[in-house]
C-alpha cells in the first residue's frame, strides 16, 4: 500500500496479486481433459489487481481494476454444471462515498 498527501486529501494506491494453483474437476485428480470437458486439470493462474482512492474531508472517490492485465484463465466447475468456466476479464469499479460524522 502506498499512501501520499495530495493537496488537502490523501491518495492511496494498492497493487496486489492473487495466485491460484492447479485445480482438478474430479475426486480422482484426472490430468487429461475428458471429451465432454467435465474432468481434467485446470492450470494455475495469477491475477493482478489495483485500487486507487482519494480522501478529502468526508468525501472519497476511488476505482478498483480487477484482472489488470486481462489474463485468460479458467475457474473450477460446480457440481451441478459440467466443464470449466472462463474467468472474468478486466473489470473496473468506481465509487463515490461520503462519511457522516456524529
Amino acid at each position: 500500500m502506498n499512501e501520499s498527501q495530495l493537496r488537502n486529501g490523501i491518495v492511496t494506491v494498492n497493487i496486489y496479486d492473487s495466485f491460484t494453483s492447479k485445480q482438478y474437476n474430479d475426486a480422482l485428480n484426472t490430468e487429461a481433459p475428458t471429451e465432454d470437458g467435465n474432468n481434467g486439470a485446470i492450470p494455475s493462474y495469477n491475477i493482478l489487481n489495483m485500487s486507487m482512492n482519494y480522501r478529502w474531508k468526508s468525501w472519497g472517490i476511488g476505482a478498483t481494476i480487477n484482472n489488470l492485465l486481462n489474463a485468460k484463465y479458467f475457474t473450477h466447475r460446480y457440481d451441478f454444471w459440467g466443464g470449466k468456466f472462463p474467468g472474468a476479464p478486466t473489470t473496473v469499479n468506481v465509487k463515490l462515498s461520503y462519511r457522516v460524522h456524529k
